[in-house]
């Protein structure tokens, strides 16, 4: 009797390694699938090409000082232009928030 308890626990045993032994060999098999498309990537990637190569911009290092400075002071300006007209939209949003229109009939009672 005990002897087949033994048996049907080996038995058991050899099962369950031969279905997780399966169950990684599947899972290792989707790994390789999955690592093939994740190599295969790049050359799907080098496939596009342009045309021309793209212009690249002298560096600062090699162009004259004035021309840098006009460029840097021409920024400069961009940005305080941008900024004064946020900040114009939203103090003019503010003070449409804010505004009472005193034509309304019922305008002081709520």
């Amino acid at each position: 009797m005990m002897a087949l308890v033994w048996v049907g626990l080996v038995v058991s045993l050899l099962v369950t390694l031969a279905v997780c032994g399966l169950l990684l060999a599947r899972k290792f098999v989707a790994l390789l699938q999955a690592f093939a498309d994740f190599v295969s990537l790049p050359a799907i990637l080098d496939g596009v090409h342009r045309a021309d190569p793209e212009p690249r911009p002298r560096p600062a290092v090699l162009r004259p000082r004035g021309e840098v400075a006009a460029e840097r002071d021409a920024r400069r300006v961009r940005s305080h232009e941008r900024r004064r007209a946020r900040r114009e939209a939203r103090l003019a949003r503010g003070r449409r928030i804010v505004a009472v229109d005193v034509t309304a009939r019922d305008w002081f009672s709520s």
